[in-house]
């Protein structure tokens, strides 16, 4: 059982990674670099529904600008807020963000929402459980 959490792992972040080296090679014509995860204060649901359910993200960040990954494998939800400059600019600013993130096509069952996962710990800077997505509502058939 542990292998495999640890290989869904190790197969995630390799899929979160190539993603972002392949968005950041072309977003804004590769002017931006991603520094680091920007800091997560608290993260928390706003709403679900039937296959549906959006997270709120709040925190701070030093750079330019916030640029956020989202993945889903299985019953897990991944969040990755990362801490973007400008290509010759420093990193000293304080700023605060909030974002809003929707999932769509989600089964029913229970979550796990892990946010700004660390490559090597494992750790998550923020953790939800339990995240209930309902039952998609059963449709009736019109009489004959």
């Amino acid at each position: 059982m542990k292998f495999s959490k640890k290989f869904l792992l190790v197969l995630t972040l390799v899929a979160l990674l190539t993603t972002l080296f392949a968005s950041s090679a072309f977003a804004a014509g590769g002017k931006e670099v991603y520094q680091q995860h920007a800091s997560v204060t608290k993260a928390k649901v706003m709403s679900t529904g039937p296959g549906a359910a959006t997270i709120r993200v709040m925190g701070s960040y030093t750079c330019d600008k916030i640029r956020t990954n989202t993945s889903v494998s299985g019953k897990t939800i991944y969040i990755e807020v990362w801490d973007v400059k400008n290509k010759g600019k420093d990193c000293n600013n304080n700023q605060t963000y909030t974002r809003d993130l929707s999932f769509k096509s989600l089964v029913p069952g229970k979550y796990t929402v892990l946010v700004n996962l660390h490559p090597k710990t494992g750790q998550a800077q923020r953790k939800l459980k339990d995240l209930v997505i309902p039952v998609y509502p059963a449709t009736s058939t019109p009489a004959p």
